[in-house]
């Protein structure tokens, strides 16, 4: 009976042993396009960034582009309660709330 029983438990600790063998390494900051320092085309406000979940020492580069977020140019007081300005370029505002 005792070596039924350690079979039958060695039976339920095998699959958690082959996925662990299974398992590869996680990619490093720089493979997933992260690098040290700052780029040129960003400059340095690390609000035009993402850190690496990995190390946040590493950074990559987002260029925010506020009409393809749906910021406009458009004069929105008349008919919006709250305008809302893109963070990157004050000229473009969005409607929050309307009146």
């Amino acid at each position: 009976m005792k070596k039924i029983f350690l079979l039958a438990l060695m039976l339920l600790f095998k699959p958690a042993l082959s996925y662990a063998e299974t398992c590869v390494a996680l990619p490093d900051c720089e493979k997933l396009g992260y690098y040290l320092g700052y780029n040129a085309a960003c400059g340095t406000d690390d609000s035009r960034y993402i850190l690496c979940p990995y190390d946040v020492r590493y950074r990559k580069c987002v260029n925010y582009d506020c009409a393809s977020m749906g910021f406009t140019k458009e004069n929105k007081t008349a008919w919006c309660k709250t305008v809302v300005t893109c963070k990157f370029d004050s000229s473009y505002t969005l409607c929050d709330e309307p009146k």
